[in-house]
């Protein structure tokens, strides 16, 4: 894992240093995205630093939010995924339901969809038999009430995590020293 870190990490910064020169590019702004969602989940999947992993799988979301058209939208259900994953090792299960649901029903037509979708479902599906065992039912449409708690919650998180963003760099620029 380190040397994969070590190895991404270069490329990250590149990657990073012309998005922020030039933000309005939007190859450039494919780029930082691409970079933040794989360094994610490369976090993600190591288990090694869960806060890490958030801050910069939900700068991700914000920076697809905030762009154009891309050329493949790949970057939202994936990151998606990924924050499902994390929130479901936390036994944060409302959230978890929810990305591994945004995921599940993200539009076809990126890359790997299919692949994605198969593992989304199959997560979500094992996550509500588990919460069935406990006791606890999911109801699978969209209320929009519930929707608007988990968005501030969610909000609310960002917030918070946007310190650990500042941070996360900062200690990656230490490291690089």
């Amino acid at each position: 894992l380190d040397a994969i870190r070590e190895a991404l990490e270069p490329i990250a910064k590149d990657v990073d240093d012309r998005f922020e020169a030039d933000a309005s590019h939007q190859g450039h702004r494919e780029e930082h995205l691409a970079a933040l969602v794989l360094r994610g989940a490369l976090l993600q999947h190591a288990k090694r630093d869960d806060a890490a992993a958030l801050a910069l799988l939900r700068t991700a979301l914000l920076v697809y939010d905030d762009s154009d058209a891309l050329s493949d939208p790949w970057a939202r259900p994936f990151a998606e995924y990924e924050l499902g994953m994390i929130h479901l090792r936390a036994r944060r299960y409302d959230l978890a339901l929810k990305h591994l649901r945004a995921a599940r029903d993200a539009p076809n037509g990126y890359s790997f969809d299919k692949s994605l979708n198969f593992r989304a479902h199959e997560a979500y599906d094992a996550l509500k038999k588990h919460l069935k065992t406990l006791g606890r039912g999911v109801d699978d449409d969209d209320d929009d009430d519930d929707l608007k708690n988990v968005e501030q919650r969610v909000r609310a998180e960002l917030a918070a995590t946007e310190s650990q963003i500042r941070d996360a760099e900062a200690n990656e620029k230490v490291n690089e020293s």
